[in-house]
């Protein structure tokens, strides 16, 4: 199958995560288990600050615009209701609405934004678990009206419909 029918297939559908695969060599079990006997002290704090920040997600996003005449930077909207905890959103010039990795009601939400108006323009459910977590990855635009971004458990990949 080539890229673009590839692509076309996961544009047609919902929400959903692609596996990854790893083949490791004795040596690399090895090393993977060295590693997590070494860094497992730090793993629970980390576990739950990740946990903890999921829970109590902060709401709101908000536009400025430059005035260059006045040299002020201006308030142009707010969304109180969205939330983008730690995602870096995407923008998409043609559709006018940014996207990023969200939280509503204990759920990792897809979430676009009218840049021009700052309404919620869709949100999707996509996962409650810590997997789900696009911890800090960037929203990618694609092609065929798709848009993807990184979580602790893989890619996920969202078809984009208004």
């Amino acid at each position: 199958m080539d890229f673009g029918r590839f692509i076309q297939y996961i544009a047609s559908g919902t929400a959903f995560t692609l596996g990854v695969t790893l083949i490791a060599l004795p040596s690399g079990l090895l090393l993977g288990f060295s590693l997590g006997f070494v860094y497992t002290p730090c793993a629970g704090p980390i576990l739950a600050a990740v946990v903890t920040a999921s829970a109590s997600q902060p709401f709101g996003a908000e536009k400025f615009s430059w005035d260059p005449v006045s040299n002020t930077l201006r308030r142009a909207w707010v969304n109180k209701t969205v939330s983008c905890p730690n995602g870096i959103p995407g923008m998409s010039a043609a559709t006018g609405l940014a996207y990023c990795w969200g939280a509503r009601n204990g759920w990792w939400t897809f979430e676009a934004i009218d840049w021009q108006t700052g309404a919620s323009g869709c949100s999707r459910a996509a996962g409650y678990e810590l997997y789900d977590n696009s911890a800090y990855a960037g929203m990618e635009i694609g092609p065929f009206g798709s848009a993807a971004t990184g979580t602790l458990g893989g890619a996920n990949v969202i078809a984009v419909r208004r």
